[in-house]
């Protein structure tokens, strides 16, 4: 059995990055979301994972411009990835398209109707 859940090489990587933002933005979205309209939470997932880049960067001693550049552009690509496993897993609008395109409304996948 394992005795470190989270490592900081686990944090080091996409999945781990992608799993603490995750994690950490679901608990602190209630409090956003009291303030704030539910488009900061989307910010927040970007600060939460900039943060987490930035803290491994720190602790592995790579402060180089190119490993800065780099964790800036993969907090977005950890940001997006979390808000994707968010609304696959918990937006029950998610299941479905209001426009009727999908297999699960009705339609045909990529919205192909075909002539009767």
């Amino acid at each position: 059995m394992p005795t470190d859940f989270v490592t900081l090489s686990y944090l080091g990587t996409y999945a781990g990055a992608v799993a603490a933002t995750y994690l950490i933005v679901s608990y602190l979205k209630g409090l956003v979301k009291a303030v704030l309209p539910d488009y900061f939470v989307r910010i927040l997932a970007l600060i939460v994972a900039a943060a987490i880049l930035g803290f491994v960067l720190l602790a592995t001693g790579k402060t180089d411009p190119g490993s800065i550049g780099t964790a800036v552009i993969n907090a977005f690509l950890v940001a997006f990835a979390a808000m994707g496993v968010h609304q696959a897993t918990n937006d029950p609008a998610a299941t479905g398209s209001s426009k009727g395109n999908t297999v699960s409304s009705g339609g045909t996948p990529g919205g192909f109707v075909p002539r009767a």
